[in-house]
């Protein structure tokens, strides 16, 4: 599917008025994004839920051009506060009611 095809979908979803333009997906994207965090915060997300299973977190990777590589909780938790800092949410993953 093209771009202009659902542009008629693009309004109605995002409250905007966005042309069928390459550049007008990168816009969208963000604004989807914190809609559908500012869903989850209303229906009861915590901080806790943003966790990935234990298994993730204790096996490396066994084969393929990551193998041997794994991810600790500390990086994980690093890589969660890096992304709500980029988002402009607070510490805890919540989106500010003033944004």
């Amino acid at each position: 599917m093209q771009f202009y095809e659902c542009n008629p979908d693009i309004h109605p979803l995002t409250n905007t008025n966005i042309t069928p333009d390459p550049y007008s997906v990168p816009r969208i994207g963000p604004r989807i994004h914190r809609m559908k965090k500012l869903f989850n915060n209303r229906d009861a997300w915590q901080p806790k839920d943003d966790w990935l299973p234990e298994r993730l977190l204790s096996e490396k990777l066994p084969t393929g051009v990551g193998a041997g590589i794994g991810l600790s909780p500390d990086e994980l938790r690093q890589m969660i506060q890096s992304h709500c800092q980029a988002r402009g949410w607070d510490e805890n993953g919540f989106v500010p009611e003033n944004s």
